[in-house]
């Protein structure tokens, strides 16, 4: 029987995971649409292991890792790695994903958009 996983639960389960696995369609990767559970695992302070995204690390620096080989799956699937970041630097980024990727903070960003392409277009 499934696990029926509540959206209220997905942060916690995020947070006590060693490590959460994501990866995206090819056409989502080329043209940089970042998985949605990149934001969600990254902002409840995961550690993430990706396949690589155009603009992915800018957004997320070191909190989600890549990798080209399995050898390098091998090494990231190892929270002690040391290509991870300290406990403290990925609570800061967790911090900073919250705060500039919330709901809230992508909409006032649409909203700006919006109104500078109105008044450039003098509507």
């Amino acid at each position: 029987m499934a696990k029926v996983l509540h959206n209220d639960d997905v942060p916690a389960e995020y947070a006590s995971a060693r490590i959460v696995l994501n990866d995206h369609w090819r056409d989502m990767a080329a043209f940089g649409f970042l998985s949605n559970r990149l934001f969600d695992a990254a902002a409840a302070g995961a550690r993430i292991v990706s396949d690589d995204a155009a603009g992915l690390q800018a957004v997320f620096g070191g909190q989600v890792q890549t990798y080209s080989s399995i050898a390098e799956l091998r090494d990231l699937l190892d929270a002690e790695s040391p290509r991870w970041p300290s406990d403290d630097e990925i609570k800061a980024s967790a911090h900073d994903v919250r705060r500039k990727h919330s709901f809230d903070a992508r909409a006032r960003v649409l909203l700006s958009d919006v109104i500078a392409i109105r008044d450039r277009e003098g509507a």
